[in-house]
């Protein structure tokens, strides 16, 4: 899986719950949205939230 970008979500006007998303597309609206609120730094930064999830979900490995 490649890497989400500002860009790539600015672009396809992708919401957080949307780039949780982009890692794992099964994932409820509830699971996203526990994911963004304990690890990320949402609501503060949207690039700084997209860079944790890429470290989180692509460094990582895990796809959970």
């Amino acid at each position: 899986m490649k890497p989400l970008t500002i860009e790539y979500a600015i672009e396809n006007k992708l919401s957080p719950l949307d780039c949780v998303k982009y890692f794992n597309p099964d994932w409820t609206d509830e699971q996203c949205e526990f994911h963004i609120w304990e690890n990320t730094c949402f609501p503060f930064s949207n690039e700084l939230m997209i860079e944790s999830l890429n470290e989180q979900f692509l460094n990582n490995g895990t796809n959970e």
